[in-house]
């Protein structure tokens, strides 16, 4: 079992686990907890968060969730509950506020028609021989997927009526990428690939051309357009240092050691964040020619 996992930036995460194999506790890098109690004889689960706000959860005798409580207060809380098919499928979601939602599934499990609280549904037939999906929205629209025997999409018609459509449509290299892009209108975006990290150039309806070069580790080092080429540079972990526009605006970035953005400066000026041990923005400092803006 996993006992601790450490990220890109070397926060570390620990976990403690019963003698189940269950998750008991999780130790944030912060030192804040989230913790969960196991009451095997009721089947419910207690989760006590990093605030100590704590969420209930209740399973039938096979493992199923059918209830959730949310706790506001120790005496006022949210519910949400389930009900299942013998397929262990969700057929119906009552929400907080009592609303009901309601699920149908074909022989093979998969949802055919959703209902709403309001009865109004949206309807899915899966792939047909011709490898196409068709969706009914709740207000009756049709559209359909078609999709190649690799399972990407090659066409989808929108209907404005029963035998009108916009047709939208795809095209792909022997790897798998987008290669061509045919709006409703006509209109067709070309896409080129020189590098193992992305797109390389893209030529667009009205003949522009925009391109696009990678270092190493796969972040964008330029990207060149009609307005000119825009260059960027970065650090060792790939957290953007700083951005030349074709204007000569120049953008740098800087940050603390758990990886937060911490300063931005442009021509104008000065923007400064501040975090809690969380992780979480707690300011924002906009500083322009020595008047600062919070």
């Amino acid at each position: 079992m996993v006992t601790s996992i450490t990220d890109a930036e070397g926060n570390t995460s620990h976990f403690e686990y019963d003698i189940l194999g269950r998750v008991t506790k999780k130790i944030n890098p912060d030192l804040t907890e989230v913790e969960a109690v196991y009451n095997d004889q009721n089947n419910y689960i207690t989760i006590y968060d990093e605030l100590d706000h704590y969420t209930i959860k209740y399973y039938d005798g096979i493992g199923r969730l059918t209830k959730t409580e949310w706790y506001i207060s120790p005496t006022s809380f949210l519910t949400e509950t389930y009900t299942y098919n013998y397929l262990d499928k969700v057929v119906t979601r009552t929400d907080p506020g009592g609303h009901v939602y309601f699920c149908e599934y074909d022989s093979h499990g998969r949802p055919i028609k959703i209902y709403n609280p309001d009865s109004t549904y949206r309807q899915v037939h899966y792939v047909d021989t011709t490898g196409t999906v068709t969706i009914v929205d709740e207000n009756q629209h049709k559209k359909e997927y078609h999709y190649n025997r690799a399972g990407q999409l090659v066409w989808v018609k929108e209907y404005t009526d029963s035998t009108t459509y916009y047709l939208t449509q795809y095209t792909y290299d022997s790897s798998g990428n987008l290669t061509s892009f045919t709006d409703a209108n006509g209109n067709t975006t070309f896409y080129e690939y020189d590098s193992l990290f992305g797109v390389t150039r893209v030529t667009y309806p009205d003949s522009t051309v925009e391109t696009f070069s990678y270092d190493a580790a796969g972040n964008v080092l330029s990207r060149t357009d009609a307005d000119g080429t825009t260059e960027f540079t970065y650090n060792a972990i790939s957290q953007l240092l700083s951005a030349q526009y074709p204007n000569q605006t120049f953008i740098t970035f800087g940050y603390d050691a758990n990886g937060n953005r911490t300063l931005m400066t442009d021509p104008e000026g000065t923007t400064s964040h501040i975090y809690d041990n969380r992780n979480r923005l707690i300011s924002e400092t906009r500083l322009i020619d020595l008047i600062s803006i919070l």
